[in-house]
């Protein structure tokens, strides 16, 4: 009995924090705004024993909990719309939960939030004495430094939203936005690069003879150096004949830039083999470039934000010393804080 009373005071209470104002914020002086889903929620809880007692208790009332994609939060979709409440301190203190929010969409992207705000100020702005000024320096938890952006951590419970939009509409920052869990999408979309035609075209798959990047020419020149660094920023990179260096993975420090084993992964080695891949082994394609060598960063690993992947591009550039960045992914997110980076 206790325990379906605790099943119902949940449901009562997910939805709690919503707000009736519609959620947005600017990005490149507009404002985006976000509609909510009612069927799913973003937990973050204190321990992995909050996240298996909410799905054991509400199993009949789920159609996903995962907690891998995002890491240390959990999402959960439910099969109907919960009921919207107001008070979540019972929830938060039974079943020790520090975030909870609705997860929000812009369109059918989906916009998560890590309780960070990232913000460029204005030459000879001063970020603590503009918290101050708008009464906020108690709703921040930490401040640091990535690049040359300020990065504020907000207190627990805060509405990261409203903090953003407060600070950037203060007229002292250049840009202000939260920081968002980022849904990385793969770029490719040739299916027929497994036939080189871009090595050497003679028309194959109706393309036009002689459209190509006349690469053996310039294999007459160079095949490449041992000492030319070429960063793929992609899902991991497998060894290519010890030409693999050691790379990043921004979510793993001992990741290495390597790949892990989800399902779906394989574009980033595609790609370092259609840069480099050894040549003249009767195997499989030849590389551009099959002499270089290869730094693999890896921004599929999982939960990566707006900042994981400033600090990939970051990390090739400088520690991975890399002489050229082949970055073969996409997103729907507006990259205002990356572009600042390149």
């Amino acid at each position: 009995m206790r325990q379906k009373l605790f099943a119902l005071v949940v449901i009562s209470f997910l939805l709690c924090i919503h707000s009736n104002a519609q959620k947005y914020f600017y990005s490149r002086n507009t404002k985006v705004f976000l509609s909510e889903d009612t069927t799913t929620i973003i937990i973050k809880g204190t321990q992995k024993a909050s996240y298996n007692r909410i799905a054991t208790l509400l199993h009949d009332k789920l159609i996903l909990f995962d907690t891998t994609a995002l890491k240390d939060l959990a999402l959960i979709k439910f099969n109907t719309p919960l009921v919207k409440y107001q008070n979540l301190n019972l929830l938060k203190s039974d079943t020790g939960i520090l975030y909870i929010s609705n997860l929000l969409k812009g369109g059918n992207v989906p916009y998560i939030t890590t309780g960070e705000i990232l913000l460029l100020p204005k030459e000879g702005a001063n970020v603590s004495a503009l918290l101050s000024s708008l009464n906020l320096a108690t709703k921040i938890q930490s401040s640091g430094k990535a690049f040359d952006i300020t990065v504020l951590k907000i207190v627990e419970g805060e509405d990261v939203f409203a903090i953003a939009n407060k600070i950037y509409e203060s007229g002292q920052v250049k840009w202000c936005h939260p920081n968002f869990f980022v849904p990385i999408e793969h770029s490719t979309n040739d299916p027929l690069y497994a036939q080189q035609f871009y090595l050497k075209n003679t028309g194959q798959g109706g393309g036009t003879a002689g459209i190509d990047i006349n690469v053996e020419p310039a294999w007459n020149i160079t095949k490449g150096s041992s000492s030319i660094k070429v960063a793929v920023i992609d899902d991991g990179v497998e060894d290519i004949s010890g030409r693999v260096l050691n790379g990043h993975t921004p979510r793993d420090p001992t990741g290495n830039g390597h790949p892990t084993n989800a399902a779906g992964i394989g574009h980033g080695e595609a790609c370092a083999g259609i840069i480099a891949a050894t040549q003249d082994n009767s195997i499989g394609i030849a590389g551009i470039a099959p002499n270089c060598m290869i730094v693999p960063v890896n921004i599929f690993y999982g939960g990566e934000t707006t900042l994981d992947i400033a600090n990939a591009i970051n990390w090739a550039w400088n520690q991975g010393q890399a002489d050229v960045l082949s970055s073969t992914f996409g997103s729907s997110f507006g990259w205002t804080f990356t572009n600042r980076l390149l």
